[in-house]
């Protein structure tokens, strides 16, 4: 199976740019094969989207906003793990999360960031509550966010989920807390050396230069391979009924 990694430049925003780039990018990503498509973290509105003098208006069903998003997976039968704000109308938090559309086009389940950043760029969300791990199309799927990666426990209570698989959409360029490889590796070590994907994002926005910020794919607690720097697609192959990668580098499509 083909997965592809929109290692876009979308922290700056604005939302309706950035989601005209990732409709591009999802459709360019499915004509290449792919079948599982990753954004980075905040793909949807940019990761600095409080931060810029832009006002912003909290639909109270993120479906409102998404639906082209959705309309495509459901096209192009392909699932997209998408990140991006969102509103609970429920208990009228916002959360900074990871949907997981399928190829139906519906969402069928979620993860909200369950470490927030102590700074004003992600002072308007509230911590998720749960771990999240699916069994969707034969693989049991941890979903992380960003900076959850960073805490070991994660990866080890994902591991006790059964996960076969852990998906993690990101902001992460080194210096935000530290090396982000060495996170990622202990993450996959410490759920019994399941392979973690990580989606990163590039640009330089309010000087968080993700120019050298990396996607990558790591097993056995050691990252296998990586990519950083402009804008792009990354595909790679994983094969699902052993649960590994197949690829051993990506194969990368200039996204301009």
């Amino acid at each position: 199976m083909k997965i592809a990694l929109l290692h876009l430049n979308l922290s700056g925003g604005p939302q309706e740019k950035n989601l005209e780039v990732l409709c591009k990018s999802i459709k360019m990503a499915a004509n290449s094969g792919a079948k599982w498509i990753l954004t980075p973290e905040m793909a949807l509105q940019g990761y600095f989207f409080t931060q810029l003098g832009r006002e912003y208006v909290w639909e109270k069903e993120i479906t409102n906003i998404i639906q082209p998003v959705l309309d495509l997976a459901k096209e192009l039968q392909v699932t997209v793990f998408l990140g991006c704000g969102e509103l609970d109308h429920d208990d009228g938090k916002k959360y900074n999360s990871c949907l997981i559309i399928d190829t139906k086009g519906e969402i069928i389940d979620k993860h909200r960031k369950l470490k927030i950043v102590g700074s004003a760029t992600e002072g308007w969300s509230t911590a998720g509550k749960r771990l999240t791990c699916l069994r969707y199309e034969g693989v049991s799927i941890g979903v992380l966010v960003c900076a959850d990666a960073w805490y070991g426990e994660n990866g080890a209570q994902l591991g006790e989920m059964g996960a076969e698989l852990i998906l993690v959409i990101a902001a992460w360029p080194p210096g935000c807390g530290g090396p982000p490889e060495k996170a990622w590796e202990r993450c996959s070590k410490m759920s019994g050396g399941r392979p973690v994907i990580v989606c990163n994002q590039t640009g330089n926005t309010r000087g968080m230069n993700c120019f050298i910020a990396k996607s990558a794919a790591i097993i056995d607690g050691e990252l296998k391979f990586s990519y950083q720097g402009e804008a792009a697609i990354l595909m790679m192959d994983f094969n699902k009924k052993e649960k590994v990668f197949t690829s051993t580098q990506f194969n990368i499509i200039s996204f301009t």
